[in-house]
Order: structure tokens, then C-alpha cells, then sequence
């Protein structure tokens, strides 16, 4: 941006928003560090692309707490493997993390940071069925 813009840009803001390795992939970092709107248009490019150095980050954003997010990175994970890894984005985080232990064994599956403080369990709409955590 700097060559296409003229303009120099503060490292340590940089660095704070895609972190200290800025040689890296922008939309990678972005779905690691970035907020829920940003994390969204980052997965569906690296899906669109076929960016495959993304697959893992946009695996993780499986258990993304914002469901739109998980929605997003389920469809770009089908399409970065393709292949079909069968989760059901309504049923519980331990379940989602046993679908995708299965679809990707080997790896240890943890919820990724909220960048904005919004409460987890807050974000994910529950079944009538399905009993309070409180």
C-alpha cells in the first residue's frame, strides 16, 4: 500500500492489526486478528481464491462465537479441501470440535479469540430444547 499509495504507515499500528510478521498473507491475518465483518470478507476471498495457506485459520473460525462467521468458514473450508466436512453449525462447540477433529485428525481445535469483547454464548442462538448454561 505504501508503493501504491505514496504513503507510510505506522509499524506498530500494522503490526498490532495483522501482527509482527508483515511478509505474511494479509487475509490470513486478518481471519486470525481481525473483527467479525472483517474476518468474514477475508474468509470469503481466501475460499473464492482457492488460497489454500488459509485453510487451517479458516478451520478454526468454525467455532468463530458469531454464526454468520462460522457459516462463511465452513463453505470456504469446503471449498480451500474440497471436500465436504459434515458439521452441523447448530449443535454444540464440543460437537463442532468432534466433527472437525474428525474432518482435520490430529489437530487441536480451540474456539478463536473475540476481538471485541462480545460474550460467546451470547452470539450463538440456542434451541428451546436446549438447556441454560447459567
Amino acid at each position: 500500500m505504501e508503493r501504491w499509495w505514496g504513503r507510510r504507515y505506522s509499524r506498530p499500528a500494522l503490526a498490532q492489526l495483522y501482527g509482527d510478521d508483515l511478509n505474511r498473507n494479509a487475509l490470513v491475518a486478518t481471519v486470525e486478528r481481525g473483527k467479525a465483518h472483517e474476518q468474514s470478507a477475508a474468509i470469503v476471498a481466501l475460499g473464492e481464491h482457492h488460497q489454500t495457506q488459509g485453510t487451517m485459520a479458516v478451520a478454526r473460525q468454525v467455532l468463530n462465537p458469531y454464526p454468520l462467521v462460522r457459516s462463511y468458514a465452513l463453505r470456504a473450508l469446503r471449498s480451500l479441501t474440497g471436500r465436504d466436512c459434515p458439521i452441523d453449525l447448530d449443535r454444540s462447540d464440543a460437537e463442532i470440535t468432534g466433527a472437525l477433529g474428525r474432518c482435520f485428525p490430529g489437530t487441536v481445535w480451540t474456539s478463536p479469540p473475540v476481538s471485541d469483547g462480545a460474550a460467546r454464548q451470547a452470539a450463538r442462538p440456542r434451541s428451546s430444547d436446549e438447556p441454560d448454561e447459567d
